[in-house]
């Protein structure tokens, strides 16, 4: 976009209500997640629902995938 704002698209794979507020969970198959890659989508996943009003406790990745050895 030329004003400088980024077009996104994405989907939460979980959302959820706590104690402390919504909770976010995104899934991933990757054979690695330990570095800072996800950072910005969660970000963006927060950003989206407080947006609309919801108080968030926090964003998470989690690695689904399982090594067969």
């Amino acid at each position: 976009m030329a004003d400088g704002r980024q077009l996104t698209n994405g989907v939460m794979d979980m959302l959820f209500a706590s104690d402390a507020g919504w909770q976010v969970v995104d899934y991933k198959t990757d054979r690695s997640i330990e570095d800072d890659r996800y950072a910005a989508q969660l970000a963006a996943y927060e950003a989206a629902l407080r947006k609309l009003g919801c108080s968030v406790a926090g964003a998470s990745v989690v690695n689904v995938r399982t090594e067969m050895g």
